[in-house]
């Protein structure tokens, strides 16, 4: 994640992503959100979260790689 709202974030690494689709999100392995791609370009995407989140609780979080 590149940089992250309550309402959406940017997301760095995975390419050509079509719009529109449908993912998950995982913020940990206990918190995780519903998501839509809403564009994408080479391998960053910007996705809305279905619902707002707590950015605080979500930065409090201990940080870890995507697996």
């Amino acid at each position: 994640i590149r940089n992250i709202s309550a309402t959406g974030a940017l997301i760095e690494g995975l390419w050509n992503v079509p719009s529109g689709m449908e993912l998950v999100v995982e913020f940990s392995d206990v918190q995780t959100i519903d998501a839509v791609v809403r564009w994408s370009r080479e391998d960053r995407m910007g996705v809305e979260f279905a619902s707002a989140i707590d950015i605080a609780a979500v930065c409090a979080q201990p940080r870890s790689l995507a697996s």
